[in-house]
């Protein structure tokens, strides 16, 4: 390959990856800010979503344009190869999106013994456990809308967590118990409340980490410690 052509060829790699960049810089305030709020970009996979897009958005374009592009072709033929590679990237593209919006944190389920779990997308839409649930008026933990969850003469009952004060305080009096176990994670949440007032305690289940998160009384999120990656 002679210089002219490498420096012709690099021009075109370089205008596709300047529009993908300002394209993937889009996609990532949406995935950041609505998709995986606060603490679920690394709970629930939004990085793991970023990484997604970055390589077919910002890698895989940009490589095909390098590899195809040449000047000596016709008109015709360059347009025809541009616009191949547009359609595969825009596919690929709307592939990887879907992937991310289908796992997405829908919902965090709040137990009475203090686990809590993420329900994505995929999940919530093909449940009728969680379909009718107005999401709207459930109080959000960072973002995500919240339920509790629990089981009456074998028949589980949803509801507004807020409503249920001793659901609550046993879901904080179980967490408690396990944050005992490691004086590192009983010291900052001591350190926590010193300075914002005794709150509620969970243990909330991403799809990749766990951590320990304290609540205000209104549910407005403190703080997560201890986070880990789960097994």
């Amino acid at each position: 390959m002679n210089s002219i052509l490498f420096k012709k060829k690099l021009k075109a790699f370089s205008l596709h990856l300047l529009t993908s960049l300002i394209i993937f810089g889009l996609i990532f305030i949406w995935i950041q800010q609505y998709l995986y709020p606060s603490i679920y970009f690394t709970m629930a996979g939004g990085i793991q979503g970023v990484l997604l897009v970055f390589f077919v958005d910002v890698f895989l374009g940009p490589l095909l344009t390098f590899m195809v592009y040449n000047p000596l072709k016709q008109k015709k033929e360059i347009i025809t190869d541009f616009s191949v590679i547009i359609i595969v990237q825009l596919a690929a593209l709307t592939y990887g999106l879907n992937i991310v919006y289908q796992e997405h944190p829908k919902l965090v389920v709040l137990y009475q013994y203090g686990n809590a779990i993420l329900i994505k997308q995929s999940e919530y839409a093909s449940s009728d456990e969680f379909k009718n649930i107005p999401l709207e008026e459930m109080p959000k933990i960072a973002g995500i809308p919240s339920v509790s969850y629990l089981v009456h003469n074998g028949k589980p009952i949803l509801g507004n967590p807020l409503q249920n004060p001793k659901l609550l305080n046993s879901a904080d009096s179980e967490t408690r118990k396990h944050i005992e176990n490691s004086q590192k994670n009983q010291l900052f949440l001591q350190e926590l409340e010193a300075k914002h007032g005794k709150g509620i305690t969970i243990a909330l289940m991403g799809k990749y980490t766990g951590a320990y998160v304290l609540l205000s009384k209104d549910f407005k999120l403190i703080s997560t410690f201890g986070e880990q990656p789960l097994n």
